[in-house]
């Protein structure tokens, strides 16, 4: 939960396995293109909904950068359909 990995908890958006290198969930959610992040979360989190996410990060992003794992999972919530919430 320190690093951001639960849901149930807000914490910082970090993400890392060794927090002494590379950039945090945060910094990538924050500075990467659309195409990259499209890239990242259907290459590696084989996510069908990828497209409608970052749509939604690109545009919550521009009003206030993401610090924390809570503002995250609303977000996923409202850009996931129901249906496929329901079911996992």
């Amino acid at each position: 939960a320190e690093r951001g990995f639960a849901y149930a908890k807000d914490s910082p958006l970090d993400m890392r396995m060794d927090p002494t290198t590379g950039f945090t969930a945060a910094d990538v959610l924050n500075t990467y293109a659309p195409g990259e992040l499209v890239r990242i979360l259907r290459d590696y989190g084989e996510e069908r909904f990828a497209q409608r996410i970052v749509k939604a990060v690109v545009a919550a992003r521009e009003k206030e950068p993401f610090t924390n794992s809570g503002r995250l999972v609303e977000l996923l919530y409202d850009a996931v359909p129901a249906a496929t919430r329901r079911t996992g």
